[in-house]
């Protein structure tokens, strides 16, 4: 569990970034335009998202290499 939480948490050099990336936020926000949309901390941190769930391959390794074993291709 330990180590499910340690890898959703930013590593220490990248928390300074996510500081600033949020104050960004807070201060666009409080000084958005009235029908304005709210940007969220990611804008501000367009090259990657911190707190983004692990992606899940469609198929696995052993899936990839039964279908070419028998000629499918993976979509």
């Amino acid at each position: 569990m330990l180590e499910h939480y340690l890898a959703r948490q930013p590593a220490p050099d990248e928390r300074i970034e996510i500081a600033v990336a949020t104050l960004c936020a807070m201060f666009r926000n409080a000084n958005r335009g009235e029908g304005e949309q709210p940007v969220q901390v990611d804008d501000f941190l367009p090259y990657m998202n911190p707190w983004a769930p692990p992606k899940q391959e469609r198929y696995s390794d052993v899936d990839r290499s039964f279908m070419a074993a028998f000629g499918v291709r993976a979509k």
